[in-house]
């Protein structure tokens, strides 16, 4: 076989998690930056995963006594080469740290992977009001991506035409709506006003209803607006939330490769984050399922007593189990394989 082939077929294997990847150390590099937006009136924090050469301080990312942590190497020096980005947006009341488990080994496959936690919808700083603000996080994502490009050491390593973004529950909603997708205020209302909406635990309509403004009261342009942002080449997005409200038309017009991935057997979604329908009107787009997992399977492994921890704390939500016989551990290997694979897509 040429070299230039030989060299290629290695690339593809390795970016698919197929066999191991040159550059890869033990854990992929980390730094934790601050980064202006002028859509809000604070900096965001931002976490950045990314191929690394020797060196670093090697620590378990977020590391607690409900979840484990991740191996990360920090402030370890990047290693040489200009690299895909890859742009994360958590889900509600989630952050990026959280999101360690499948950042960290794209970074280690070849890709800088830069998560923001978003204001109003991050761990201990999360409001209904915030969360019905779904115009912020898009925006958040936007300003991530223009200050990087702006600042000359990252400018200098990554592939500016190889730009993905990723999300998961409600920020699948923000990687829909970066490709292009709007969401009807309306519909989204009338969904949740339906009583059967309210007794779903999974979904943000009980939790919106906590606030103080309600969802008739937005501004219905404002809240269906084009979060259209032409730099960003794919949308990966995994159980999206606001699944019943986006407009058709606006689906049928997204031009670059989306993947939508839910978490469970087919017929077992519920209809919050249903993405079926959503990659039916997508043109090219692709869909898969992942069996035995639920919503919270996206969360970090948790710690041998997790569930023993949540029940002291007397947590509704059962944030330690999967929905079947399945370790967490083999779910989010299925997803790194579905997230690696579709990112390799043209």
């Amino acid at each position: 076989m040429p070299l230039i082939f030989s060299c290629w077929r290695y690339l593809l294997l390795c970016l698919a998690g197929l066999t191991p990847c040159a550059w890869s150390q033990d854990a992929p590099g980390l730094q934790h930056i601050y980064l202006p937006t002028a859509a809000r009136e604070r900096t965001l924090d931002v976490l950045l995963w990314y191929p690394t050469a020797p060196g670093g301080q090697a620590l378990l990312l977020e590391e607690n006594r409900l979840f484990k942590g991740t191996p990360v190497r920090q402030d370890a020096p990047v290693a040489p080469g200009r690299y895909p980005l890859l742009l994360l947006s958590h889900g509600s009341g989630g952050n990026a740290a959280g999101m360690g488990w499948l950042a960290g080994p794209l970074a280690q496959r070849g890709y800088i992977v830069a998560a923001p936690n978003h204001p109003g919808t991050t761990t201990a700083d999360s409001t209904p009001e915030a969360t019905m603000r779904i115009w912020e996080r898009p925006a958040d994502i936007s300003a991530v991506l223009t200050a990087l490009l702006a600042q000359p050491d990252w400018q200098a390593r990554i592939q500016p035409n190889r730009v993905a973004v990723l999300g998961f529950s409600l920020g699948g909603h923000t990687a829909l709506a970066l490709a292009g997708a709007r969401v009807n205020l309306d519909r989204y209302a009338r969904y949740c006003e339906d009583p059967a909406a309210m007794t779903v635990r999974l979904g943000e309509c009980r939790w919106l209803a906590g606030s103080p403004v309600g969802l008739r009261q937005l501004d219905a342009a404002h809240f269906g607006q084009s979060f259209k942002d032409p730099r960003i080449q794919q949308a990966i997005a995994i159980d999206p939330g606001l699944a019943q409200a986006f407009e058709a038309n606006s689906l049928h017009s997204i031009t670059v490769p989306v993947q939508i991935i839910n978490l469970g057997r087919p017929g077992t979604h519920p209809r919050a984050v249903e993405g079926a329908p959503l990659a039916q009107a997508i043109p090219g787009s692709s869909y898969a399922t992942v069996p035995d997992a639920i919503h919270f399977s996206f969360l970090r492994e948790c710690q041998a007593n997790g569930r023993a921890i949540l029940a002291e704390e007397g947590e509704p939500d059962p944030l330690c189990d999967d929905g079947g016989s399945r370790a967490r551990a083999d779910i989010h290997a299925e997803l790194l394989r579905l997230v690696s694979r579709a990112l390799l897509s043209p």
